[in-house]
């Protein structure tokens, strides 16, 4: 080769270079701006994941407590049926006193005392202080049916008289 020849070559040579290092280059300015929207992207999937995640675990959450509250709801329409309304209590008194009748216990004083709830009893009731007479086989077995006539009542306080058949008998009833 000539001398002259020899540098044109070493003059141009650094374009060739230049043309690598420039499709070296941009490429990698371009592949790099995309690898950080794909970076982006995936954070943000993986955030959606998250939350949709929380999210359906609070869905199950919900549905067990609305499961619970219909079992609830259930069992409180199930209770409330066999409370009485306060217009219905003439009703229960005649009930209780058909039931003295069937289990031979004369009912010989009645006394009635509204209740509103109190910190003691949380609920609406009325209380009823009775002398019943009659033998004791009887008045065991008429206050078991008093509490199996599916209303809400409690035996409150049972008091016999000493030397009688007499009884004081304190019953409350759940009301509406």
């Amino acid at each position: 080769m000539k001398a002259n020849e020899l540098q044109k070559l070493k003059k141009y040579s650094v374009i060739p270079v230049i043309l690598i290092l420039i499709a070296i280059a941009l490429p990698y300015t371009y592949l790099e701006s995309k690898i950080n929207e794909y970076d982006y992207d995936t954070s943000t999937i993986d955030s959606s994941i998250k939350s949709a995640k929380n999210q359906r675990k609070e869905r199950v959450g919900l549905v067990k407590r609305i499961e619970r509250y219909e079992k609830l709801k259930t069992v409180v329409d199930e209770v409330d049926k066999h409370i009485p309304e306060k217009k219905e209590l003439p009703d229960v008194i005649d009930k209780l006193s058909d039931l003295a009748i069937t289990d031979d216990v004369s009912i010989n004083d009645v006394r009635y005392m509204n209740e509103a709830s109190s910190k003691d009893f949380m609920a609406t009731s009325i209380r009823l202080d009775m002398k019943i007479s009659g033998k004791y086989s009887d008045v065991v077995r008429f206050l078991t049916d008093v509490e199996s006539t599916g209303y809400m009542s409690f035996n409150e306080e049972i008091q016999m008289n000493e030397g009688s058949s007499a009884y004081s008998v304190k019953i409350r009833i759940i009301t509406k």
